[in-house]
């Protein structure tokens, strides 16, 4: 897994994924499986937090692909 990322899901956020980031304390929705797997999880991998474990995190820019490398 991604070192300092992980993804989760809440109850209320319900089908929706995001990445939280550790170190920038940021949380970004993933809107797709493919950016999933591009980032380097596996469905498997996505927990369920608490609403208010989500709310430590600012939220970022959705993603709807995976960051241009070459940026």
């Amino acid at each position: 897994l991604p070192e300092g990322k992980r993804v989760v899901r809440t109850k209320q956020s319900g089908d929706r994924v995001y990445l939280l980031d550790e170190v920038k304390k940021t949380r970004s929705w993933i809107t797709n499986p493919e950016v999933l797997k591009g980032l380097g999880f596996e469905i498997g991998d996505v927990v369920e937090v608490d609403d208010s474990e989500m709310l430590k995190y600012q939220m970022s820019a959705a993603l709807y692909r995976l960051p241009d490398a070459t940026a």
